[in-house]
């Protein structure tokens, strides 16, 4: 979204909230833009996941398209990424499984 002359990115920042749209989506905007507007700076919005429900503004329309999602909303979505997982690297995966049991113990 960054607008205007191009400037050389001197510092990328990843802008993280825990949901977006959300009730304090304004908040987000504002601070998103004013960082968006730096010269020399690359903002890269991310979420948690989507909060759900449509956002209320459309001001938020085109920051909604250029997030990026971490956790899928909905469990058919988890169960897709992780078979997706399997299927391309089984043995990094089962790996990952084993760090986890560990951790969790």
């Amino acid at each position: 979204m960054n607008s205007g002359t191009e400037q050389p990115i001197v510092a990328k920042i990843a802008f993280l909230t825990a949901t977006f749209p959300a009730l304090s989506e304004t908040f987000v905007l504002r601070e998103y833009c004013f960082l968006d507007k730096a010269e020399g700076v690359s903002v890269v919005p991310f979420a948690i996941r989507k909060a759900s429900g449509l956002s209320r503004n459309s001001e938020y329309t085109d920051l909604e398209k250029i997030t990026v999602y971490l956790r899928p909303n909905r469990l058919g979505d988890i169960g897709f990424y992780n078979a997706m997982c399997i299927i391309r690297r089984p043995v990094r995966y089962i790996k990952a499984l084993g760090v986890l049991f560990r951790t969790i113990r």
